[in-house]
């Protein structure tokens, strides 16, 4: 009778040790948000990593991260990858390229404009398989971002995919055609003047 009571309790204990297995662990991921990593962006909008300009470049690891926005990209289905999160705040208007060259996994890049859900880009498999950036490495080329407005730049994985990523950020000032005009007209007519006046007391 004792053996049966004793092995009913380590059968007991066995299930129930077997069972904390298969539950899924309560990390505390709340140090993320008390002090930031100098090596990759936030863990989402609210603590976002401000870029103060361009060029900006940037490395980091995601596997560390949980997944906070996920978009899918056309011609790609959802994913539930780990994420890190950029700021930008451009003073004047701006054409931008957001590169993940060099980044060890299968990443993505999206881009909201002032909040969650509002995409106006996203990239998932930029550069093909073999590629010396990587395979299967995001890239957004000519990014049009609008003077005053704050963009958030998510850098996402595949699938569940994570890693080490390379961010680099490059823009050139967004000149409207209007003032490309204007300033022909302007030396166009300045050319002139000068020309005449030439003549004039030729």
């Amino acid at each position: 009778m004792k053996k049966i009571i004793l092995l009913f309790v380590i059968g007991l204990f066995a299930t129930w040790a077997f069972s904390q297995d298969l539950v899924k662990p309560n990390i505390d991921y709340s140090y993320k948000y008390i002090q930031s990593s100098d090596r990759e962006g936030g863990e989402d909008i609210a603590n976002a990593v401000p870029i103060s300009g361009l060029p900006f470049n940037d490395t980091g690891f995601t596997c560390d991260n949980i997944d906070d926005y996920d978009v899918a990209c056309p011609g790609y289905g959802e994913s539930d990858a780990p994420d890190v999160v950029y700021s930008y705040t451009p003073t004047w208007g701006e054409i931008i390229t957001i590169d993940l060259c060099g980044s060890l996994y299968d990443t993505k890049i999206f881009v909201y404009e002032a909040t969650a859900g509002n995409v106006v880009a996203c990239d998932d498999d930029f550069y093909p398989f073999g590629d010396a950036c990587g395979s299967y490495v995001s890239k957004v080329e000519d990014l049009h971002l609008l003077g005053g407005q704050t963009y958030y730049i998510v850098i996402d994985g595949w699938s569940g995919d994570c890693g080490e990523y390379e961010l680099s950020i490059t823009g050139v000032p967004a000149i409207p055609i209007s003032n490309w005009a204007l300033g022909i007209g302007l030396l166009l007519i300045s050319g002139f003047i000068v020309v005449h006046y030439r003549r004039k007391f030729a």
